[in-house]
């Protein structure tokens, strides 16, 4: 049975939207995806390790093709079970970091009520949003305080590099922490190679050192003057290797330097 995923924003009385994800990874990943789109800001999200294996499940059924069932007919798609995650919000006319912040949180506080992965928490940092987890199931299904890699502490002297170059740089110091394996996934390529930063950080938070780089790449500017997000990222994590991928991505719509 695929997973349903439905995300409702309305305007006053009037329903505006109404989407239905089937096989998503993650509903809340998937929401804030969606929500994103919407109120046209970035919001940084990263995945729970998946430890309980009964809490996973296998989708090959619903994600492989005919072709590819036929030449791989032992194959497993491994995918957390997740569920229904239903959310009402009222959209803003104009989206501002307060506005949004308002709606990421209940949003998050919906997804935390089904339980199905683990407890998030959503904050702002840096001008950038995130949504992480605080907690997470161990292999017996009992929550337990979540694992991290972003949380590993970043150096980087104040260099004017290119936004990949960055990325690789904190990457290769959250490899070294040993926490997570943590690599490159899906992200714009181009953009990332062209565009310059300039950060340096001490000691800090690899999230908050890659949020605040990516949020260099914004120019979009919202009406009481706060330049929003633009340029996000998701740190999804797979049930089966237990690697993670940081996947870059442009809100649709949006503008970058």
């Amino acid at each position: 049975m695929p997973r349903r995923f439905s995300l409702w924003l309305v305007s006053g009385n009037s329903r505006i939207a109404n989407s239905d994800l089937r096989g998503q990874r993650a509903p809340l990943a998937a929401a804030l995806s969606q929500l994103e789109t919407r109120v046209g800001v970035a919001i940084n999200y990263e995945d729970v390790p998946y430890c309980f294996a009964q809490g996973t499940s296998d989708v090959a059924q619903a994600v492989m093709n005919a072709d590819h069932r036929a030449a791989h007919p032992n194959a497993q798609v491994i995918a957390p079970k997740g569920g229904p995650l239903s959310f009402t919000a009222v959209q803003p006319p104009v989206a501002n970091m307060l506005s949004v912040s308002r709606i990421i949180s209940s949003l998050v506080e919906a997804s935390n009520s089904q339980r199905y992965t683990g407890v998030y928490q959503a904050s702002i940092a840096g001008g950038a949003f995130f949504v992480t987890p605080t907690e997470m199931q161990n292999s017996s299904g009992s929550l337990v305080p979540a694992v991290r890699a972003l949380d590993t502490t970043v150096t980087l002297p104040l260099q004017e590099r290119s936004a990949a170059e960055t990325v690789d740089l904190i990457l290769s110091q959250v490899a070294q922490s040993g926490r997570t394996q943590v690599g490159v996934g899906m992200v714009p390529m181009t953009m990332m190679l062209e565009s310059k930063v300039l950060v340096r950080a001490e000691s800090e938070p690899a999230r908050s050192v890659l949020g605040r780089g990516l949020s260099l790449l914004s120019s979009e500017t919202a009406a009481d003057g706060s330049v929003v997000p633009a340029v996000g990222y998701q740190l999804l994590c797979d049930p089966a290797s237990h690697n993670c991928a940081l996947n870059i991505h442009i809100v649709r719509g949006a503008k970058v330097n």
